[in-house]
Parts: C-alpha cells; sequence; structure tokens
C-alpha cells in the first residue's frame, strides 16, 4: 500500500499535513458541541457544562457520543495507517493527530463560544468504556505529551532513513 505521506516529503511538510488534518478534525469536534450546547439549552454557551449531563441525561445522548468517540479513533487509526511506512510512523501519526486535535478542540471551543473558561473548567474527557471527568488542563497536558512523542516518532523515522541513506 502506498502512504498518503510519500517518503520524499520532508519531516516539514508531513508534520504540517497532519497539524493540518488534526486541526480540521478539532474544529469539526467543536462544532458538534457547540451544536449539541445549543440543543441541550445550555445558554449562555460559554456557561460551564455540567460534565455530568453526558453520563445522566437523555439516554440518547451517551450512546450516541460514546459511537461519535469510536468514530473518531477510526478516523485517526486509518489516517495513521494511510500516512505512515512503518509501524513507527504510524504510532507516531496516531499520537501526534490525536494530540494537535484534542488541542485544537478546546482552542476551537474557546474561539467559537469562549469556553473553555480556564484551565480548571471539569469536562468530559472521554466516554470510552465509560465518562472520564477531569479538569481540562488534564486532557491538554496529556495531548501535548502524544503530540511530543508523535512528533519524536515521525522524526525518528525520517532520521533513521537519512542514515541509511
Amino acid at each position: 500500500m502506498t502512504a498518503l505521506l510519500p517518503g520524499g516529503w520532508s519531516w516539514q511538510v508531513k508534520v504540517v499535513l497532519v497539524a493540518a488534518f488534526a486541526l480540521a478534525m478539532g474544529f469539526m469536534e467543536a462544532m458538534v458541541v457547540v451544536y449539541l450546547r445549543r440543543l441541550l439549552g445550555v445558554l449562555p454557551l460559554s456557561a460551564p457544562l455540567d460534565p455530568y449531563l453526558v453520563r445522566d441525561g437523555p439516554g440518547w445522548l451517551l450512546i450516541n457520543e460514546q459511537t461519535r468517540e469510536a468514530a473518531t479513533l477510526v478516523m485517526l487509526a486509518t489516517f495513521a495507517l494511510l500516512a505512515g511506512h512503518t509501524l513507527r510512523t504510524r504510532v507516531g501519526v496516531f499520537l501526534a493527530a490525536f494530540g494537535i486535535w484534542d488541542l485544537g478542540y478546546y482552542l476551537w471551543l474557546n474561539l467559537l463560544i469562549g469556553w473553555p473558561s480556564g484551565l480548571g473548567d471539569r469536562d468530559v474527557l472521554f466516554l470510552i468504556p465509560a465518562p472520564w471527568i477531569a479538569p481540562v488542563w488534564v486532557p491538554m497536558l496529556l495531548a501535548a505529551a502524544m503530540t511530543a512523542v508523535g512528533l519524536w516518532l515521525m522524526r525518528a523515522e525520517e532520521r533513521m532513513a537519512e542514515v541509511e541513506a
């Protein structure tokens, strides 16, 4: 299978493409949250969202959100499989895209609706297998770490190719 990000492209170009994909994905995710907040009557949109709303709210909400999260993981994994040449690069692309997507998600939400207003705001971090609730700084720290490790793995692959050449 030919990778979407050809080996002849520089590491920097690959990073820009992975970041563009992840930031666009983060925007789409943020827009879903904006729509859900409006649908659920969380107004003004910048008001803190009760993190237990998804778990304890309408029955359809939890299963729909878990399914959406599973689809997000499938999208990230598929992108990583297509973008990478080796297992190391694929894991790197997955981690970098996941991290940038999550950081972009909070950036877009803040730009679109002014939330989160601070790193201490509580959020539902993930819903699979059950809701995980914590302050926003927790997923942002994890996302930054995933991004760093992912970029390191992507760069390591290029360094190995340079040594072999």
